[in-house]
């Protein structure tokens, strides 16, 4: 990880948070240093980057984008499931750090101005040398598991839609946080068919 002054003299580009995001946190120094930084955009947000789509690293609503030092952190718990998104160069977005533990917020950038943006496999999120990898440019997923997580994440959204669809009730967190048992029980109530439960749900 190199420092901001670095960063900038390597780069030709200022590292200036603007003040909406700098009421959100505490800026770098020029001799800070930014840890890499992921981004979980969701399912739907995965689809799209996996198909060339991603406009902006969070909903273009935002003007912010959440980050975080971890590559599952409490709040996105989707990301064991089907991976995550590092930025490879995060002090584009601007970054601060929040008051919360490991979490950063930026600027909401198109994805053509982000910098280099790589998906984070299920296996790799869990692998404590993760940040080095990201660092020195390693593969993050093998052609395999892209594969079958893209399939899994077309599934998953099939899956919930139908449920909607079908007007059943939410189950108040993450369809993939809920239990396969429990699943199974509310689509079988619902009517629909499960092309991700009992299926697609299981780690590799």
């Amino acid at each position: 990880m190199e420092t901001v002054a670095g960063w900038s003299a390597r780069t030709g580009r200022s590292y200036r948070p603007p003040r909406h995001v700098r009421r959100l946190g505490t800026a770098l120094g020029p001799d800070d240093r930014c840890p890499v930084l992921f981004r979980y955009p969701g399912p739907c947000g995965l689809r799209e980057l996996f198909s060339g789509g991603l406009g902006h690293l969070a909903p273009a609503s935002s003007p912010w984008a959440w980050m975080s030092e971890e590559a599952v952190h409490a709040d996105v718990p989707g990301a064991r499931v089907f991976g995550t998104m590092t930025l490879r160069e995060p002090l584009r977005t601007q970054p601060v750090r929040s008051e919360r533990n490991a979490v950063w917020v930026g600027l909401n950038l198109a994805t053509r101005d982000a910098g280099r943006l790589a998906w984070v496999s299920p296996t790799s999120v869990a692998d404590p040398a993760l940040a080095q990898r990201v660092t020195v440019g390693e593969p993050l997923a093998s052609r395999d598991e892209l594969a079958r997580v893209q399939a899994s994440v077309l599934a998953y959204l099939e899956e919930i839609d139908a449920l909607e669809r079908a007007g059943a009730p939410h189950p108040g967190r993450a369809w993939c946080t809920v239990a396969p048992g429990e699943r199974a029980a509310r689509l079988r109530e619902a009517r629909v068919g499960s092309p991700w439960t009992g299926r697609l749900d299981a780690p590799a």
